[in-house]
């Protein structure tokens, strides 16, 4: 095999381990927001749930360092990276969790989950990207089966869900810009410092949104309070170190997987029940994935 080959198939390998983890964290994101509405109905609001995590988050990532004897240094130069990352995944997690506490899930990941096109449309002017016709159509199959498998309805929606969702959609799409851009390639360093920025944003949000969760509401509460936290951790481990590997388009398309994952597990989990529309929507944004990952001109989105 010769060297241009070996770095074709290098080159392939990488792409096919983002589009792996990426599609991992889509999973874990996707199942998270029913948990947290359903944590919200025993008393355990979205930044509470958010807090706790950060401090769980560090205290493993830490260990995990220091078992591996990582060091959690980051050089000047890309610390305004990284605090621009930190700042949009507080806003993420915090307004998305806050949100269905409030709104129906549907509504709300339909309203969070327009930054992919947000992303995709803000990749020429960020990353220099050329998009390809075949790439819109994908988006737009994307985007109208978003619109299908949600199928909300917008009755007695309350002007905080949608908000708090609206302020998520746009944190999320600065995100992936900077997921892109993370130092230390996405590593133990990189997440450890995020979860230090995120912690005092989540916890004066929590403290200014009223009174904490008492023991007995965490303790009624424990089940989707803890999946909540165990599939933010994963999600968010598979969406640092996927997002260095893959462009930033690519990762909003494969992540409008996440909406059709809560969609489903609300159903399951919520008693949402689905319709035709919902299953029609939910084939739809699988047939754009697998067009665009099957596309022999994938190397140029």
């Amino acid at each position: 095999m010769s060297t241009a080959e070996e770095a074709a198939a290098r080159a392939s390998a990488s792409k096919g381990k983002g589009m792996a983890l990426i599609f991992g964290a889509a999973l874990c994101y996707g199942t998270n927001a029913p948990y947290a509405r359903e944590a919200s109905f025993g008393g355990v609001r979205g930044p509470d749930i958010a807090a706790l995590r950060v401090f769980i988050a560090l205290a493993l990532i830490a260990a995990a360092a220091w078992s591996t004897r990582t060091p959690l240094g980051i050089a000047r130069r890309e610390r305004a990276k990284l605090i621009g990352l930190g700042i949009a995944s507080a806003l993420v997690g915090i307004c998305y969790l806050s949100s269905v506490a409030f709104i129906p899930v549907g509504v709300a990941v339909m309203i969070f989950y327009t930054y992919p096109t947000l992303v995709l449309l803000l990749s020429p002017l960020i990353d220099g990207t050329r998009l390809r016709p075949l790439t819109l159509v994908v988006f737009a199959l994307a985007f109208a089966g978003i619109a299908l498998a949600v199928g909300p309805s917008f009755q007695s929606l309350d002007w905080r869900g949608l908000t708090l969702a609206t302020l998520a959609s746009g944190a999320a799409t600065a995100q992936m810009f900077f997921a892109a851009r993370a130092p230390g390639g996405g590593g133990l360093a990189t997440m450890f410092w995020v979860q230090v920025i995120i912690l005092p944003v989540a916890l004066l949000i929590a403290a200014s949104t009223g009174r904490l969760p008492t023991p007995a509401a965490f303790a009624a509460a424990w089940w989707p309070s803890a999946m909540t936290i165990l599939l933010y951790l994963f999600g968010f481990a598979f969406q640092i170190r996927g997002a260095r590997l893959i462009p930033a388009a690519l990762i909003g398309l494969i992540s409008c997987f996440e909406p059709v994952t809560a969609t489903l597990a609300a159903a399951w989990l919520l008693d949402e029940r689905l319709g035709l529309a919902q299953y029609a929507g939910s084939a739809l944004v699988i047939a754009a994935v697998a067009l665009n990952i099957l596309s022999d001109r994938t190397r140029e989105i």
